[in-house]
């Protein structure tokens, strides 16, 4: 279909109101049951409405089937004549039009995929972890060059088309790069750069400012056929690793990459030591952001259900297989991570690991993992880095709590949400220390500040047991280089 037809559907999307608020309040039905039990009710809502938004949704998204005479009214008979002809929608038995694909929104954006269920060579739209990739990858200034590695049907590209002067969307999947391709004309987006090729073989002699990748991460077992969207491998890690490996000559000068992964984790190994070993390059910062783990049977029958909504004998052989496959391999855990990589500038790269199990996930900023960087590689340059910087209490607010007492032998401090810091219990002198940091212009003078407070002698002696509290404070989180972003300390 012409790209200003495609355009045409997503102005008429947008003309009758299909908006993220108006597919929210569908999606909120029955909102603890899985997606094929609570469908009825979704699909309820909306044939009560009847208006032309309401019938839009229930044939583009939420999988029902409309009359011939609803969808006209609410697309427009010709768009539907076309839409029929490729394909987009089709007639059933009972004279109902359905539609084989879905689309999702995204901010607003319209993103067209496959429904999961078809396997194989499906292509996989936007999902909660596709909107953790894009906060933490997102592009805080204008980029040159942008590559959305294993694109999928592009919602990583469209989302930072507008930070980007050129966007290269890859996948090994040629349908997944035709969805992308449509998805770019549907949402008025001309500057994807779509290529076909698999993980860097497309862009062999580029680099770029940006790279976000979530490569596929599920472990196959024997005898499951391929879903390209779905298993990275025998064991689920190989192709992240691989991605890895190649990696480092895909980066620019200044550039940045952020995958999502699910680890497995089969031995004591430090997840940081694999990650290092594929990279191949002491030149590289690597910041492994961990988040929540999943239930290891939780996760087999979510990854189950996605190809098997109705439940039954096919998806519970899938579950179960799957489990019985991270048994045999030893997996006894998976860690979804944030893996971050950066060149390093004028010393050996840094590997550093952040706990963030008990945050939110969307607190896993672009400007947060820029705080971190930041941090680390303050402590990466060495004590002598630090006087003549100025540092702040991470986040955004800081809470200190002290027992009742004046003989309290210590406190707790508690940072905002957005810090991805659990709350710690402080010596006095550490609270002090962290306090007078954020109040005075660089370390040094805080220093002098915290002897006199103290009643120490001035000198390197003193200095050098606060710069130790100062490196143990940014190294837990607690400090970090003073951002603009306004903030309260109480």
């Amino acid at each position: 279909m012409p790209e200003k037809r495609w355009l045409a559907l997503g102005g008429r999307l947008r003309q009758i109101g299909v908006t993220p608020d108006a597919v929210a309040e569908i999606e909120a039905v029955a909102v603890a049951l899985p997606d094929a039990a609570r469908a009825a009710l979704r699909h309820w809502h909306l044939r009560r409405s009847g208006a032309p938004a309401a019938t839009a949704m229930r044939l583009l998204v939420f999988n029902d089937a409309v009359s011939r005479q609803d969808a006209s009214r609410a697309l427009g008979r010709d768009l539907v004549t076309e839409l029929e002809r490729i394909g987009l929608v089709g007639t059933r038995r009972d004279g109902q039009l359905s539609s084989p694909f879905n689309i999702n929104l995204v901010n607003d954006l319209y993103v067209l995929c496959d429904d999961l269920t078809h396997g194989g060579e499906a292509v996989m739209g936007a999902g909660h972890t596709t909107s953790v990739l894009a906060q933490a990858a997102y592009p805080r200034q204008r980029a040159d060059r942008v590559l959305d590695l294993g694109c999928g049907a592009g919602t990583i590209g469209l989302l930072f088309a507008e930070q980007a002067e050129r966007c290269v969307c890859t996948d090994v999947n040629s349908r997944a790069l035709v969805l992308t391709q449509v998805n770019g004309a549907i949402n008025g987006i001309a500057n994807l750069d779509i290529r076909e090729g698999d993980l860097f073989e497309p862009v062999q002699s580029e680099a770029f400012d940006v790279i976000a990748s979530q490569p596929p991460f599920v472990a196959r077992p024997s005898g499951v056929g391929t879903a390209t969207f779905l298993h990275g491998g025998e064991r689920g890690d190989e192709l992240a690793l691989r991605l890895l490996a190649a990696l480092p000559d895909r980066l620019a000068p200044d550039g940045r990459a952020c995958l999502l992964v699910d680890w497995p984790l089969v031995d004591d190994e430090p997840l940081e030591r694999r990650v290092r070993a594929a990279l191949e390059s002491e030149r590289l910062d690597v910041l492994l952001i961990e988040l929540p783990r999943p239930d290891l049977d939780d996760y087999c029958a979510r990854y189950a259900s996605a190809q098997h909504p109705t439940y039954g004998p096919a998806f519970s052989k899938a579950a179960v297989g799957l489990r019985e496959h991270l048994e045999r391999l030893g997996v006894r855990a998976l860690q979804p991570t944030v893996t971050v990589i950066g060149r390093a500038v004028g010393r050996d790269g840094f590997t550093a690991h952040l706990d963030a199990s008990t945050s939110r996930a969307a607190d896993v900023t672009a400007e947060r993992i820029d705080a971190l960087l930041a941090t680390h590689d303050l402590l990466a340059r060495g004590e002598h880095a630090l006087g003549d910087v100025r540092l702040r209490v991470a986040g955004t607010s800081a809470t200190v709590e002290r027992p009742l007492g004046k003989a309290a032998s210590s406190a707790r401090l508690r940072l905002s949400p957005s810090a991805l810091v659990p709350e710690l219990e402080l010596s006095p002198d550490a609270v002090l220390l962290v306090s007078l940091i954020d109040e005075h212009p660089t370390v040094a003078v805080a220093a002098k500040a915290f002897a006199e407070q103290r009643g120490l002698p001035q000198g390197a002696a003193t200095d050098a047991i606060f710069i130790a509290g100062v490196r143990q404070a940014l190294a837990q989180g607690l400090l970090e280089p003073w951002l603009t972003a306004a903030r309260t300390v109480e």
